[in-house]
């Protein structure tokens, strides 16, 4: 009466002793019922596995698939997801679309995004599923025509060989009639750029993780994690509190990847670690605050008659525009029509800083009266935050009105939300934590052993999550001394002096397979221990676009 699914099989099989097929068949059913249970977290005893993924949005569910991928079949890896279902709204990894492009003025985040590429190619190959939409029209970048952004833009797309052309004022009209730009602007146009349906990609990524062997518990949150550096196996052990039957239970794993968004911070907070001696502390780490941004889903006019250019995937590019959006300086950025019939439009960095735990009355037209007649607690806060959300609603207003003459402001198909999580310089924490030297958190100690961090993704990290699974894979192999499976040859390595080299063309001969070279250094999380600050970073919260007075100041970069 016991089947034995895909998922669980590749384990089960490697657990069994070399023997007759005969006796394997009746040892299978004791041993698949213990091991089984050794791998849950619904009943009372502790599971052990060799790695943990806490937190199943793109990031978590990304790496537990590379982990899955990459390790041999006899190594179990857990992905524990706080909510029920993994395409939520309460995080960043929701909704129908997402940018993917290649048009970054850093190298080295143009590298990374050719590696992703290669990555989400190969989901859809291996899950049957188009994720990858507007291919054959690409992206364009907006920006006044004397903006140095576009000439770095150009500088780096022409390293990677990609087709670029610039438009200037009403050429863009030419081949996008959809876009209407002034004498004064141009438009950089690169034909790498596409968009991803978000909720498809996190639900792919899923599926493929149990189709492959990864055990995946959905509805249990992670509330502390505790670290015995003086262990030699399963060091870490976090607990989860299963949300639905209020009960605590723990795993135990030699390796934990913390991806938890925009819970990031408060995981962080959560641990506890001990070498035998007495309690040690986390390194110093940035401030991750996570900001409710806005994005409003545009209609057509009534008035624009039948000569109304297609503004849907596949015919209106994605686009970003470069110029202070009236909130902050970092622009906008937009989709052409997926699912929701309207062109999707935000201004960048601008939504209010909140705990991921405390929203509902934050948003678009959300009901802020009172409960019960007792005044909303934080009531002064939560109404500068809704200010704060109609203020990048009516900038988004103004850029539509400028730059899209088809597209009625007063017709708003839709407004969502969206979770970022943004360190001071906008790069991401990607790799191990380290405990802090001493009492000075910012004086960096030797690495917790097993514990890495992928996290403050900063609103532009969702393009990059295969590449990024694949080198929290190498982080982890590096440390569990695993060389990857042959068959996950494409999935990239870890090389001298912090370089990941990721694959961007596979082949099944090695001499025609292309490569990128990704320097990890930008990512380290101790660059802010080490009191680093990149000169890129201003100081003035107002310059990025919060208002200090009452979110706080936040050290924001140029515009990448």
């Amino acid at each position: 009466g016991i089947m034995v699914s895909r998922a669980l099989w590749p384990q089960l099989s490697a657990r069994l002793p070399a023997m007759k097929w005969r006796s394997v068949h009746i040892v299978s059913l004791a041993l698949f019922s213990a091991f089984v249970s050794a791998v849950r977290l619904d009943d009372a005893r502790t599971v052990q596995v060799d790695c943990l993924v806490v937190g199943g949005g793109i990031m978590g569910a990304a790496t537990a698939y590379a982990l899955r991928q990459t390790l041999p079949k006899s190594k179990v890896v857990m992905l524990v997801e706080q909510f029920d279902d993994p395409v939520h709204g309460q995080g960043s990894s929701h909704g129908d679309g997402r940018a993917f492009r290649f048009a970054y003025g850093d190298l080295n985040y143009a590298k990374l995004a050719k590696v992703a590429l290669r990555g989400w190619k190969d989901i859809e190959k291996r899950s049957a599923e188009k994720l990858l939409y507007g291919e054959d029209k690409g992206g364009v970048d907006i920006a006044d025509a004397a903006h140095p952004h576009l000439r770095d833009l150009e500088s780096v797309l022409s390293k990677l060989n990609s087709k670029t052309k610039l438009y200037v004022g009403e050429e863009l009209s030419k081949d996008f009639p959809q876009i209407r730009l002034s004498e004064s602007e141009a438009g950089l146009h690169s034909k790498d750029s596409c968009v991803i349906h978000a909720d498809k990609a996190l639900q792919c990524l899923h599926k493929l993780s149990i189709d492959n062997g990864v055990f995946v518990e959905y509805g249990k949150r992670c509330n502390e994690i505790k670290v015995d550096m003086s262990a030699s196996r399963r060091n870490i052990e976090a607990f989860f509190l299963d949300k639905r039957h209020k009960r605590r239970r723990s795993v135990q794993t030699d390796s934990l990847i913390l991806c938890g968004g925009p819970w990031t911070e408060k995981l962080v907070r959560g641990l506890t670690i001990g070498n035998g001696y007495g309690a040690q502390r986390v390194m110093q780490l940035p401030e991750m605050k996570a900001s409710l941004e806005t994005i409003v889903y545009y209609g057509f006019k009534n008035d624009a008659g039948e000569g109304v250019p297609d503004h849907g995937v596949g015919h209106l590019p994605m686009f970003m525009v470069h110029e202070d959006n009236g909130i902050g300086p970092h622009g906008y950025y937009g989709l052409p029509v997926m699912n929701i019939p309207g062109v999707k439009v935000s201004a960048h960095y601008c939504g209010p800083i909140i705990d991921p735990d405390e929203r509902e009355h934050i948003g678009y037209n959300v009901n802020t009266d009172d409960e019960g007649g007792k005044k909303l607690k934080n009531s002064e806060l939560i109404a500068a935050q809704n200010a704060r959300v109609q203020a990048v609603i009516d900038s988004c207003d103004r850029l539509v009105e400028r730059l899209f003459p088809f597209l009625d402001v007063n017709k708003k198909m839709a407004v969502k939300h969206c979770v970022y999580t943004a360190t001071p310089d906008h790069d991401f924490l990607l790799g191990p934590l380290r405990v802090a030297k001493s009492e000075d958190i910012s004086a960096v100690g030797h690495t917790i052993p097993g514990l890495f961090i992928a996290g403050g993704f900063s609103g532009h990290g969702f393009k990059f999550a295969p590449a990024i699974g694949e080198i929290m894979a190498a982080y982890v192999r590096n440390y569990l001394q695993e060389a990857a499976t042959r068959d996950s040859a494409a999935m990239g390595h870890l090389g001298i002096g912090m370089r990941f080299k990721g694959c961007t063309q596979f082949s099944d001969e090695p001499e025609n397979a292309e490569w990128e070279t990704i320097d990890l250094v930008p990512f380290l999380p101790e660059r802010f221990a080490q009191k680093y600050m990149s000169p890129k970073v201003s100081l003035d919260g107002a310059s990025a676009g919060l208002d200090g007075t009452v979110f706080g100041a936040q050290g924001i970069p140029a515009t990448k």
